[in-house]
C-alpha cells in the first residue's frame, strides 16, 4: 500500500521555522532532506540541484534541464527552474533568496557547490539546514508512521519465516 507524503506540509513547517529563526531560505541538494521536502530522490551529481525553500513558503526547485520530466513526475506541486550547460545555477538559486535573513544549506551539499552559494550570496550569516529540518524530521506525520508500521510488521513477519 503506497502512503501519501504530503511534500507541500512539511515545507510549509519549515517555512515557519525559518521565519522563527531569522532564516530567509533553505538551501537543499541531493539527499535526505531534498526528498523529504519534495519527494522527488536523486543521487549526487557533478550538476548543481538546489530546493530554495524561502521563509514565504516559496518552493522552487534549480536543476539541469535534463532533470525536469523526472522531477516533474516526481514533486509536480514543485515550481522548476531549469538551467543548461551555459547558464550559471549558482547565480539563479541566488536571485531566489530574496529577503532579508541568513541562509541553511543543506548538510549533505558539497563544498564544490556551497562555496559558490556563499559567494553568490557575501554578506549573508550562513548555517547548517539542520538547524531547522532535524526538529521538523523527527516528528512523524500519520503517513510516516503509517509507512514504519507497516514496515516493521514486514520485518516480523520475515523474521518469523527466517526461523521456521
Amino acid at each position: 500500500m503506497p502512503y501519501i507524503m504530503d511534500h507541500a506540509a512539511r515545507r510549509a513547517r519549515a517555512a515557519a521555522r525559518c521565519r522563527e529563526a531569522g532564516v530567509a531560505a533553505l538551501l537543499l541538494g541531493p539527499g535526505s532532506d531534498l526528498t523529504y521536502f519534495s519527494g522527488y530522490r536523486l543521487g549526487p551529481s557533478e550538476r548543481l540541484t538546489c530546493l530554495v525553500l524561502r521563509e514565504d513558503g516559496a518552493a522552487i526547485l534549480v536543476l539541469p534541464a535534463f532533470e525536469a520530466p523526472n522531477a516533474a513526475e516526481a514533486a509536480p506541486d514543485l515550481e522548476l527552474r531549469t538551467w543548461v550547460e551555459t547558464d550559471d545555477p549558482f547565480a539563479s538559486v541566488a536571485s531566489l533568496a530574496t529577503s532579508p535573513g541568513s541562509i541553511a544549506i543543506g548538510d549533505q551539499m558539497w563544498a564544490a557547490f556551497s562555496l559558490p552559494l556563499q559567494e553568490r550570496l557575501a554578506g549573508r550569516a550562513f548555517g547548517v539546514a539542520s538547524a531547522i529540518t532535524r526538529e521538523l524530521r523527527m516528528r512523524k506525520d500519520d503517513a510516516e508512521l503509517a509507512a514504519l508500521r507497516a514496515v516493521s510488521a514486514s520485518a516480523d513477519r520475515a523474521y518469523i519465516r527466517a526461523l521456521d
